[in-house]
């Protein structure tokens, strides 16, 4: 387990280009940045742009990333409610900044991401948690 308890197969993931494909391996990086998950969905437009010319959108993405701060592990095309799902890593302000550049582009709608914890992380949030809350005095109690 790493420091933060998130296992090493999950604090050491890199994307490489395969053929077509994204695959995750192994890298020498130690120090696990906090993994998003993101999902959204395309306009109208930008779908009708993609049927008329459609793209492999991964490669664009991984590099949002890059040049955020972050990296992208892996990247979904989802039927349902959400178009896409994007699983990524990295400073909480690159994250910030790719969504931001991705609003602004105006081909994406919905867009919503949310902080992933391993489960040894969030046992380790609640132990944190529990010795704040024995001092902590919630609005309305007096004192």
């Amino acid at each position: 387990m790493s420091p933060v308890g998130r296992p090493p197969a999950l604090t050491r993931i890199k994307v490489r280009r395969r053929g077509d494909a994204m695959v995750a391996a192994p890298s020498l990086r130690s120090t696990p940045m906090p993994l998003f998950i993101t999902q959204g969905r395309f306009t109208p437009d930008a779908m009708r742009a993609m049927l008329a010319k459609p793209e492999d959108r991964a490669a664009s993405v991984s590099q949002l990333f890059a040049q955020s701060g972050g990296r992208l592990l892996a990247y979904y095309m989802t039927f349902g409610e959400y178009d896409f799902l994007v699983v990524s890593e990295g400073p909480f302000e690159g994250v910030a900044t790719s969504a931001i550049v991705v609003a602004a582009g105006g081909g994406i709608t919905h867009l919503k991401t949310a902080l992933a914890m391993t489960s040894s992380e969030m046992k380790e949030a609640f132990v944190r948690a529990g010795t704040v809350a024995a001092s902590f005095r919630p609005a309305g109690t007096g004192g």
